[in-house]
């Protein structure tokens, strides 16, 4: 986080040494060179309006764009480093702390880096939800053991499989991509810690409480499908009505195409032109998209109860789709990168590409 706030006050560097320099000048009487600073600012003046001027000054160079995908690059190699620790290490009550923090900087980050290109509704999607209820569940409700199988579950049907479904890539230098790599895959390992490994984890000192972490779960025997299917099928018809009812009437998602929702996005592609072809037409289309939606979550909720009983199984599953991540991640790195990066970095430094990207 600090290195992230120093990379991005850094492009400020100089207007700001300007100004602390033009204090400094004005304390020691030095009028001879404040008045040469401002017909320099006025010569600028001319040049450019203000907000070209503005531009200019925050308009990055391409060595700094490099400077900051290898900074990204680290903390994302040091971040797979500490999740790896922290999973399988001998203090797994840390992992806790680390996907809260991570989940406290990277959403609100998102949000407001997806709310400039009018991406801000994918966030109303059930993996934000589910991430939430996570975070809920592990600080304010310990004790929940209804709410840590529905979010268990969650955690490794629709969540982790979405790894495979918006091919997720571990992108290192990417903080969009990583960031897509925490909301699916970190429940995931977190659960897996608190469900296989609790009594490790109820050694962990809780900073809120001044006591040990006090997570209770159902023993293994205790839990069927009612409780790893059923209760999980139902939070997501909770969440999609009350998405429906977000977009269309809390805060009604505007007409302009350029705001993008899941639907949207998918509906756009060949998924929505396979949908238009089933009975009804494209009359029918959100019917057939929810539909598939629901059938698709169902059977991913399925095995849950294998995952919840048998950490075995959970492990060799989550590897299979972490596996598929770095598949993706060296895809890019090879096709995409290698031949695109040089392009990329110059139309980031222009401003004419996200540098989040």
């Amino acid at each position: 986080i600090l290195v992230q706030g120093v990379c991005t006050s850094w492009r400020f560097g100089s207007l700001l040494t300007m100004v602390a320099s033009g204090s400094e000048h004005v304390a020691a009487g030095e009028e001879e060179q404040v008045a040469k600073a401002r017909e320099l600012y006025k010569q600028a003046s001319d040049q450019f309006n203000d907000v070209e001027l503005a531009k200019h000054i925050s308009t990055p160079s391409p060595s700094f764009v490099k400077f900051e995908d290898k900074i990204f690059f680290v903390l994302g190699v040091v971040n797979v480093i500490l999740l790896t620790f922290f999973c399988f290490g001998p203090v797994k009550w840390l992992l806790v702390y680390f996907t809260t923090i991570k989940f406290l900087v990277l959403i609100p980050t998102r949000f407001w880096l997806y709310r400039k290109q009018k991406n801000q509704y994918f966030l109303l999607d059930l993996c934000y939800f589910a991430n939430a209820s996570l975070i809920v569940q592990m600080w304010l409700l310990p004790g929940s053991k209804e709410l840590f199988v529905v979010v268990f579950s969650l955690a490794c049907g629709p969540l982790i499989f979405a790894v495979a479904l918006f091919r997720n890539s571990l992108v290192f230098h990417s903080l969009d991509k990583i960031t897509s790599c925490f909301i699916h895959v970190s429940p995931f390992l977190t659960c897996y810690v608190i469900r296989h490994h609790k009594a490790e984890v109820n050694e962990g000192w809780n900073i809120f409480t001044g006591r040990k972490f006090e997570f209770e779960l159902y023993p293994p025997e205790a839990v069927g499908l009612r409780d790893t299917f059923l209760y999980p099928f139902c939070f997501f018809l909770c969440h999609q009505l009350m998405y429906a009812i977000c977009v269309n009437v809390v805060c009604r998602i505007p007409e302009d195409p350029e705001y993008l929702t899941c639907y949207r996005y998918l509906i756009s592609g060949s998924f929505g032109a396979k949908l238009k072809k089933l009975p009804g037409g494209e009359t029918f289309v959100p019917f057939w998209y929810f539909t598939s939606n629901a059938t698709l979550v169902a059977s991913l909720l399925l095995p849950g109860i294998l995952y919840y009983r048998y950490a075995w199984a959970m492990i060799v599953y989550g590897s299979a789709l972490v596996v598929v991540c770095i598949w993706n991640g060296a895809n890019f790195y090879v096709e995409v990168f290698s031949k695109s990066y040089r392009k990329d970095v110059i139309e980031r430094a222009k401003g004419t590409k996200p540098w989040f990207v």
